[in-house]
């Protein structure tokens, strides 16, 4: 319990609630380029998900606390905030030709059906990734027992 609220202690810290009326500066031509990849991509909403997958594990793991704090605490949560702090990763790591490159590619046929693709993909790749896994402790543990270690599984 205590190591679920020290997480969420840290993972609130981390994340800036920009105040909404702040005026936003102008963005560059190559911030423009990765505000719409990551606009194509749905990179914010699918953090957004996270997001609420990791609040839905709180809820659960905290019973006492009255869902009206985590409504309250999910509202202030803005898919901009997440943005402003991953923009910088891209500018470090593409140049402005690699990030239209990247738009091209999503606005052709191919990257239209990744992006159609990826969420099936991605949760079919997590499934069996845990089944990988499952599988990998138990030959471990069996290993263990097989060698006289004691396993309490």
């Amino acid at each position: 319990m205590k190591t679920k609220v020290l997480f969420l202690s840290l993972f609130l810290a981390a994340i800036p609630l920009a105040a909404q009326d702040a005026p936003k500066p102008a963005l560059s031509a190559k911030e423009a380029k990765i505000h719409e990849l990551l606009r194509v991509t749905g990179s914010a909403k699918l953090a957004l998900q996270m997001i609420d997958q990791m609040l839905g594990g709180f809820r659960k793991a905290l019973p006492d606390v009255p869902a009206a704090f985590w409504d309250e605490f999910r509202s202030e949560i803005k898919a901009d905030d997440f943005e402003a702090l991953i923009v910088p990763i891209y500018e470090k790591h593409y140049d402005d030709a690699e990030l239209q490159g990247l738009l091209d590619f999503y606005d052709s046929p191919l990257g239209r059906k990744m992006l159609q693709e990826m969420p099936a993909i991605l949760t079919e790749s997590m499934e069996a990734g845990k089944k990988w896994g499952q599988d990998l402790a138990e030959k471990a543990l069996e290993r263990l027992r097989k060698n006289g270690y004691k396993t309490s599984a």
